[in-house]
């Protein structure tokens, strides 16, 4: 995976040292075993490094950060399946449990946070020390969840993804942004509320790995041909929510899928039907919206700019003929 993101010894300058090979460092307070893995356990010392952001399974005042990644990344597998286990509801509580004992008796010396903005951009990089870390760690979430995307509208018909993938999400989709948990035993997110999902295309990036397939409701046989299922079946056991890989109905085309997805709503006003069609969940600065969004938009005296009009058509392959992806 290194190798394929160009991060290789010759280009790096400095020697990779990468396996799932893990040390038991000590049993947390709370009698939770904490791993490390090995090569970085045995080193003088340790600066984590991570974006801090909203976890895709669960709310506290850590999510996906710097205490994820001492406890889950420098845990690797074992450590993962050990906090995945104990389900999304005592994922805080044991992440912060085992990062504690990681800084107290394993070499970390301190932190680097890093804040996206909504436009995928570093907004902020800060150093974070050991005696606060996880105040300073709750300071960027917050800031992280003020700078992060989201639809214009909070309650939709049919949201239309472009393409999913684990490059723009490790659910594939941002479940923040789609408002589907899918996780057995949580309840779903109050808003936003989406009626119909239909993803249309898996990116290659995934390389195969579909996790979060199972957070929508059609999908293309385009997308199903290009899962592995062996990586995203291990991906979706790792992390013990089996739903988030489940295989959602599959339509022959574009076409079909987006057309089932409207038609299943039986809406006897077609035009009073909200859509947004997106490239995928990480770049929301440019959708398509129908006259319904767009009218509830200049309701909410929402700022935005207003492109050409069209019809939402299909070339003769069923292929929609206009796409936000990678314009």
């Amino acid at each position: 995976m290194l190798e394929h993101l160009g991060i290789t010894e010759a280009a790096a300058g400095a020697e990779i040292l990468s396996s799932m090979d893990v040390e038991h460092i000590s049993d947390t307070a709370n009698g939770i075993p904490a791993y490390m893995d090995k090569h970085a356990f045995a080193a003088d010392g340790i600066i984590v490094m991570n974006r801090v952001k909203a976890h895709t399974a669960f709310r506290g005042s850590v999510e996906s950060g710097l205490s994820k990644m001492a406890a889950i990344g420098l845990g690797k597998i074992k450590g993962a399946a050990f906090i995945h286990s104990h389900g999304s509801l005592q994922m805080e509580k044991n992440i912060k449990d085992i990062c504690r004992t990681c800084l107290e008796k394993g070499p970390p010396l301190m932190g680097i946070g890093i804040v996206e903005n909504a436009f995928d951009q570093t907004a902020v990089v800060k150093a974070v020390r050991k005696e606060n870390w996880f105040e300073a760690e709750a300071e960027l979430l917050e800031l992280s969840k003020q700078l992060m995307p989201s639809l214009p509208v909070q309650e939709l018909d049919v949201l239309v993804v472009e393409e999913m993938g684990k490059n723009y999400s490790g659910t594939g989709m941002d479940p923040n942004i789609i408002g589907r948990w899918r996780i057995d035993g949580v309840p779903e997110p109050a808003s936003p509320v989406i009626r119909r999902i239909a993803a249309l295309e898996l990116s290659e990036e995934s390389f195969g790995n579909a996790q979060g397939v199972g957070l929508v409701d059609f999908i293309t046989h385009s997308l199903f041909q290009k899962i592995d299922r062996h990586t995203t079946y291990t991906n979706a056991l790792t992390s013990t929510f089996l739903r988030r890989a489940m295989i959602p109905f599959i339509y022959d085309t574009e076409q079909q899928a987006v057309e089932t997805a409207l038609n299943s709503l039986s809406a006897e006003d077609t035009d009073a039907l909200t859509y947004i069609q997106i490239p995928n969940t990480l770049h929301l600065h440019r959708l398509y919206v129908s006259p319904a969004v767009l009218k509830e938009m200049e309701k909410q005296r929402i700022s935005f700019d207003t492109g050409e009009r069209f019809t939402l058509a299909f070339n003769k392959d069923g292929q929609l003929s206009r796409r936000l992806l990678r314009q």
